[in-house]
């Protein structure tokens, strides 16, 4: 009887695109190896299919209220020591390989030990030479996206398959055998904006629309404006009813809108490269595009969105497709 690899899977928790990945990938991943999660990082809000072995902060990004990156703040908030510690504590040893999901803490604990380590990201399809790349002048950025989470072997994802080591976008269940019937609220979310910011630009604008955000505490109608928590099936119901997306220029949730043919507009975080890297590859499918978050330019976007909504980009599973990639990875590893 050949030997099952006992395999810790260590996601990125710092936004809910890389949990969303997990849960799709999960169920095809766990029919050819024992899987145990570990999630890095503290601003998800999507469950994990079972509970995590090992949960830790990670090395995480802080964000200003303004849709920018806070270096002051993401400094701070990154304590070597507690670092140091993290990287101590997971229990990489236990495992005969690592799938990480472009976590920083977990890469590290295992190169240090000698535990391999496959990359399964949208990040290591955006680094990819062949994919992409947006011409801004942001070195501290593309460094993060070169250094953060550096493997030699990856599965990537992205919008398109640029290359023939790039996958197409892995998603839910839910969202991928979902229907979209289209509605009359846009659906917002913009979590490195803050409250304020995000009611000044949709006040005026002459739409109903549903926003998702963490600062929320409950749900509140505020005259066009439904402000919701942060909830995954709540947030996938309004999406498949929506009439229009608004959101940073992430991965998961553009594929998704990509997916059904909902109308989007995209809003890359100010100093994170690969959004940018992404928002330059959706305005190349078609996909509206802003560089930052007010009134006039998002409602001229929306319109030119809704009255020229793409085609359904109709996503197939790639989910046992990624698991067999990972699977011929460790069988040349045991050579």
């Amino acid at each position: 009887m050949s030997h099952r690899a006992k395999v810790l899977y260590a996601i990125q928790g710092t936004g809910n695109g890389h949990v969303s990945r997990a849960r799709a990938l999960y169920p095809k991943l766990i029919e050819s190896f024992d899987v145990d999660l570990a999630l890095v990082g503290k601003n998800s809000d999507v469950k994990l299919p079972v509970q995590p072995v090992w949960k830790g902060r990670g090395v995480s990004m802080e964000y200003s209220k303004r849709g920018k990156v806070d270096v002051i703040k993401t400094i701070l908030a990154n304590s070597p020591i507690r670092i140091w510690k993290e990287m101590r504590d997971i229990p990489v040893c236990e495992y005969d390989f690592i799938i990480n999901d472009f976590e920083s803490i977990s890469l590290r604990a295992a190169k240090r030990i000698g535990v391999p380590v496959i990359g399964l990201s949208h990040q290591a399809a955006v680094s990819n030479p062949k994919s992409p790349k947006a011409k801004v002048f942001m070195p501290i950025g593309k460094f993060i996206l070169s250094h953060y989470a550096p493997v030699n072997h990856a599965v990537g994802f992205h919008f398109k398959t640029y290359a023939e080591d790039i996958l197409l976008p892995l998603l839910d269940g839910q969202i991928l055998q979902g229907e979209y019937r289209a509605g009359e609220h846009v659906v917002v979310y913009t979590p490195a904006y803050g409250l304020n910011e995000i009611r000044k630009a949709l006040k005026s604008i002459p739409r109903s629309f549903t926003v998702f955000h963490r600062e929320v505490t409950e749900v509140n109608l505020e005259g066009n404006i439904i402000w919701n928590q942060i909830d995954g099936d709540a947030f996938k119901n309004a999406l498949l009813k929506s009439k229009a997306v608004v959101c940073s220029a992430g991965f998961e949730l553009p594929s998704e809108c990509l997916h059904h043919g909902i109308p989007l507009v995209v809003i890359p975080i100010q100093g994170q490269y690969e959004q940018w890297c992404n928002a330059f590859a959706l305005k190349e499918i078609g996909v509206e595009s802003l560089n930052k978050l007010n009134s006039g330019n998002l409602s001229e976007a929306l319109n030119r969105a809704v009255s020229r909504p793409l085609a359904p980009a109709v996503f197939p599973d790639v989910s046992g497709l990624a698991v067999e990639r990972i699977k011929t990875w460790w069988e040349e590893m045991r050579k």
